[in-house]
């Protein structure tokens, strides 16, 4: 199997305080200039979504104790007066993607690009603390909540990513772009159905549309979407307080789904079956590469169901490993 060595180098550290009454959040980048200096509306939503962002880069969803040793750190991806967070497990199975809308943010300093951010277990613990509902002081740069400096330290980790990873990251957009809405459940609906499922493995169940909402079926069938990972959803567990609606798109060739909340200012996106689409359903998505989707496998572009519409979204890593095909390949260089 294909793999890459990726070395995250970064100048500084993430972390999170509370000064003058006021929330801060610093995320250090490896690269060395300003993506995101603003405030964010509510530092709870942002807080608890960035954990479950995090969490998931460091699962995996294939084994009893879920713990993954890490790949690529997570990545925030900014442009249109939206900041995006994403990340993929460590079995492929898993992707998450925080969308932080403009209706909740008041950028002083916002440069467009994609770069990967530090979120280790030491930013973990702070963001699984109480976080008000009042807004948060939000700085994306090379210094993490520190001041950057010439001679800021560099700190490096070093990972190995496999082709799988990188191609099931670069082709969930095109996946995505040719999904169809299967079933929207009210807050309460999205409460009951999540805490209804297994925690940790499961077997794979179907889930098909009823009156009041989802239900797991032992089998497929018509208008039944594939749950591969039942315990994954679970992750939603902790915005399910904030959230107003949870909206599920699903695409029959690949088995690929996706499942949003809404939340006040932002949303919350996990795609389940991404491992399957990479194996058994690797020829269908070569076959959705055409136009902007082409772009997408080439690690160019992301793609939000809610809206409909593409976005500027250039993978920061293993982007050498995507099979593309020689016209292709010279084409996205």
């Amino acid at each position: 199997m294909s793999t890459t060595q990726v070395a995250f180098r970064y100048a500084g550290r993430s972390g999170l305080r509370v000064e003058r009454g006021e929330v801060w959040l610093g995320l250090a980048t490896t690269e060395r200039r300003t993506f995101v200096d603003g405030r964010a509306e509510r530092a709870d939503v942002l807080g608890t979504g960035l954990l479950v962002v995090a969490r998931v880069a460091a699962s995996r969803y294939d084994t009893s104790d879920g713990v993954s040793p890490e790949l690529a750190d997570p990545f925030v991806t900014t442009g249109e007066g939206v900041v995006r967070f994403e990340s993929l497990s460590g079995c492929c199975a898993v992707g998450a993607r925080l969308d932080l809308l403009p209706s909740g943010l008041d950028l002083t300093d916002h440069a467009p690009g994609t770069t990967n951010v530090e979120l280790g277990q030491r930013v973990r613990e702070l963001l699984g603390g109480p976080l008000p509902r009042d807004p948060m002081r939000l700085v994306v740069h090379a210094a993490g909540l520190g001041t950057p400096t010439p001679e800021s330290r560099v700190h490096e980790r070093r990972v190995v990513l496999p082709a799988r990873w990188v191609r099931s990251l670069a082709e969930l957009p095109s996946i995505a772009s040719v999904m169809t809405v299967r079933a929207e459940l009210s807050a309460r609906q999205a409460r009951s159905f999540v805490r209804s499922l297994p925690q940790g493995p499961a077997a794979p169940v179907w889930v098909r549309p009823a009156r009041d909402g989802l239900r797991v079926v032992p089998s497929a069938g018509p208008g039944a979407v594939p749950l591969g990972v039942p315990g994954a959803l679970r992750e939603l567990e902790p915005l399910l307080r904030h959230a107003h609606g949870l909206r599920l798109w699903a695409h029959d060739a690949t088995g690929v789904s996706w499942w949003e909340l809404e939340l006040p200012h932002a949303r919350l996106g996990l795609a389940l079956g991404m491992d399957v689409a990479s194996r058994q359903g690797h020829d269908v998505a070569r076959d959705l590469r055409v136009g902007r989707a082409a772009d997408a496998a080439a690690g160019l572009l992301g793609y939000d169901l809610s809206a409909a519409r593409w976005f500027d979204r250039r993978l920061p890593v293993g982007r050498d490993l995507l099979d593309l095909p020689e016209p292709d390949r010279a084409a996205h260089a």
